[in-house]
């Protein structure tokens, strides 16, 4: 199966959101680092739109391509049974329904902490 979103554009504030679809926390964003985290979100630091486009693939864990630089890891909590990918001024990139109320979630990037490729692998269990 192939990705269900993969889309290059520029990502104002360079930074997106991958989180739950309904009610959602924002992590506290102190500018140290490239990631931050809350229970429902995770912040993911990108390519400022200034210095050209963010390449963002989401999809099934198992269907996604990966680099070797696994950014993240880890669950949030999906009340909604589905995760939202986003930019900060809410437009939505891709929406994948994980059937569950925790939802984990691997991201990956160029390594660099103004990546220029975001992948994000939900797991999904329809």
């Amino acid at each position: 199966m192939s990705p269900l979103a993969d889309i290059s554009l520029p990502i104002h504030n360079a930074l997106i959101y991958v989180r739950n679809t309904g009610d959602w926390d924002v992590p506290a964003i102190d500018g140290i680092g490239h990631l931050w985290t809350s229970k429902t979100c995770v912040a993911v630091g990108c390519l400022p739109d200034i210095d050209g486009v963010t390449r963002i693939i989401v999809g099934d864990a198992a269907d996604v391509p990966r680099t070797e630089h696994e950014t993240f890891d880890g669950w949030i909590e999906t009340l909604s049974k589905s995760v939202t990918v986003e930019s900060v001024y809410d437009h939505d990139l891709a929406v994948v329904a994980t059937g569950t109320p925790s939802t984990r979630v691997h991201i990956w990037t160029d390594g660099t902490s103004l990546s220029s490729i975001i992948i994000v692998g939900v797991h999904r269990h329809d």
